[in-house]
Protein backbone atom coordinates (compact mmCIF):
# COMPACT_ATOMS: atom_id res chain seq x y z
CA UNK A 1 0.00 0.00 0.00
CA UNK A 2 1.37 3.39 -1.01
CA UNK A 3 1.13 5.94 1.78
CA UNK A 4 0.11 9.43 0.70
CA UNK A 5 2.40 12.27 1.69
CA UNK A 6 1.16 14.75 4.27
CA UNK A 7 0.01 18.22 3.29
CA UNK A 8 3.16 19.60 4.94
CA UNK A 9 5.22 17.44 2.57
CA UNK A 10 3.12 18.38 -0.47
CA UNK A 11 2.47 22.10 0.10
CA UNK A 12 5.49 23.51 -1.76
CA UNK A 13 4.66 21.57 -4.96
CA UNK A 14 0.99 22.50 -4.73
CA UNK A 15 1.85 26.17 -4.21
CA UNK A 16 4.19 26.09 -7.22
CA UNK A 17 1.41 24.65 -9.43
CA UNK A 18 -1.05 27.30 -8.21
CA UNK A 19 1.54 29.99 -8.81
CA UNK A 20 2.03 28.78 -12.38
CA UNK A 21 -1.73 28.76 -13.03
CA UNK A 22 -2.13 32.27 -11.68
CA UNK A 23 0.91 33.49 -13.64
CA UNK A 24 -0.63 32.10 -16.84
CA UNK A 25 -3.99 33.76 -16.18
CA UNK A 26 -2.43 37.10 -15.20
CA UNK A 27 -0.21 37.02 -18.28
CA UNK A 28 -3.24 36.67 -20.55
CA UNK A 29 -5.36 39.13 -18.55
CA UNK A 30 -2.62 41.78 -18.73
CA UNK A 31 -1.88 41.02 -22.41
CA UNK A 32 1.73 40.10 -21.69
CA UNK A 33 1.99 36.86 -23.67
CA UNK A 34 4.56 38.45 -26.00
CA UNK A 35 6.86 39.02 -23.01
CA UNK A 36 7.19 35.28 -22.35
CA UNK A 37 10.43 33.68 -23.60
CA UNK A 38 9.83 30.24 -25.12
CA UNK A 39 13.51 29.39 -24.55
CA UNK A 40 13.04 29.89 -20.80
CA UNK A 41 11.86 26.65 -19.11
CA UNK A 42 9.44 28.39 -16.72
CA UNK A 43 8.01 30.65 -19.42
CA UNK A 44 7.60 27.71 -21.83
CA UNK A 45 5.55 25.89 -19.17
CA UNK A 46 3.36 29.00 -18.84
CA UNK A 47 2.92 29.19 -22.63
CA UNK A 48 1.93 25.49 -22.74
CA UNK A 49 -0.50 26.02 -19.86
CA UNK A 50 -2.12 28.98 -21.63
CA UNK A 51 -2.62 26.89 -24.77
CA UNK A 52 -3.60 23.56 -23.15
CA UNK A 53 -5.99 25.06 -20.60
CA UNK A 54 -7.52 27.50 -23.11
CA UNK A 55 -6.86 30.44 -20.80
CA UNK A 56 -8.67 33.63 -21.77
CA UNK A 57 -8.76 37.15 -20.39
CA UNK A 58 -11.77 36.09 -18.28
CA UNK A 59 -10.12 33.05 -16.68
CA UNK A 60 -8.63 35.02 -13.79
CA UNK A 61 -12.10 36.15 -12.68
CA UNK A 62 -13.53 32.64 -12.94
CA UNK A 63 -10.65 30.91 -11.10
CA UNK A 64 -11.68 31.35 -7.46
CA UNK A 65 -14.39 29.01 -6.22
CA UNK A 66 -15.49 31.52 -3.60
CA UNK A 67 -14.45 34.41 -1.43
CA UNK A 68 -15.20 35.28 2.16
CA UNK A 69 -13.86 37.56 4.81
CA UNK A 70 -13.23 37.19 8.48
CA UNK A 71 -12.11 39.28 11.38
CA UNK A 72 -9.60 38.07 13.93
CA UNK A 73 -9.66 39.66 17.37
CA UNK A 74 -6.76 38.94 19.72
CA UNK A 75 -7.43 39.17 23.45
CA UNK A 76 -4.13 39.52 25.31
CA UNK A 77 -4.20 37.73 28.65
CA UNK A 78 -0.52 37.86 29.59
CA UNK A 79 2.68 39.39 28.20
CA UNK A 80 6.35 38.73 28.58
CA UNK A 81 7.70 35.28 29.24
CA UNK A 82 5.40 33.47 29.41
CA UNK A 83 2.55 35.19 27.65
CA UNK A 84 -0.82 34.05 26.41
CA UNK A 85 -3.70 35.28 24.31
CA UNK A 86 -6.93 34.25 22.66
CA UNK A 87 -7.36 34.46 18.91
CA UNK A 88 -11.06 34.87 18.10
CA UNK A 89 -12.31 34.35 14.55
CA UNK A 90 -15.48 36.18 13.53
CA UNK A 91 -17.42 35.76 10.28
CA UNK A 92 -18.88 38.52 8.08
CA UNK A 93 -21.76 39.04 10.52
CA UNK A 94 -19.29 39.26 13.43
CA UNK A 95 -20.41 35.91 14.86
CA UNK A 96 -17.54 34.12 16.59
CA UNK A 97 -16.90 30.70 15.09
CA UNK A 98 -13.41 29.77 16.30
CA UNK A 99 -11.24 30.48 19.33
CA UNK A 100 -7.60 29.47 19.66
CA UNK A 101 -5.60 29.75 22.88
CA UNK A 102 -1.92 30.67 22.35
CA UNK A 103 0.86 30.23 24.89
CA UNK A 104 4.26 31.79 24.20
CA UNK A 105 7.56 31.76 26.04
CA UNK A 106 10.86 33.03 24.66
CA UNK A 107 11.12 31.67 21.10
CA UNK A 108 8.54 28.98 21.75
CA UNK A 109 4.85 28.82 20.89
CA UNK A 110 1.97 26.39 21.27
CA UNK A 111 -1.73 26.68 20.50
CA UNK A 112 -4.90 24.71 21.11
CA UNK A 113 -8.46 25.10 19.96
CA UNK A 114 -11.01 26.14 22.57
CA UNK A 115 -14.23 24.10 22.84
CA UNK A 116 -17.53 25.93 22.49
CA UNK A 117 -18.69 24.67 25.88
CA UNK A 118 -15.62 26.09 27.66
CA UNK A 119 -15.90 29.11 29.92
CA UNK A 120 -12.95 30.50 27.94
CA UNK A 121 -15.15 30.47 24.80
CA UNK A 122 -17.90 32.22 26.75
CA UNK A 123 -15.43 34.86 27.99
CA UNK A 124 -14.04 35.41 24.49
CA UNK A 125 -17.54 35.77 23.07
CA UNK A 126 -18.45 38.31 25.73
CA UNK A 127 -15.32 40.33 25.03
CA UNK A 128 -15.80 40.23 21.24
CA UNK A 129 -19.43 41.35 21.54
CA UNK A 130 -18.28 44.42 23.46
CA UNK A 131 -15.41 45.15 21.02
CA UNK A 132 -16.02 47.55 18.14
CA UNK A 133 -14.98 45.55 15.07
Amino acid sequence: MIEQQTCKERIKDQFFRREQSIKAMLTVYLGEEDELDSDNEYDSEIIKMIEDDDISEYSIHEFALGMDSKTIVNITLGTGGPGDYLECWLDESHKMYRVVYHFTDWFDHAEIGVDRDSCVWEYAQMMCESYEV
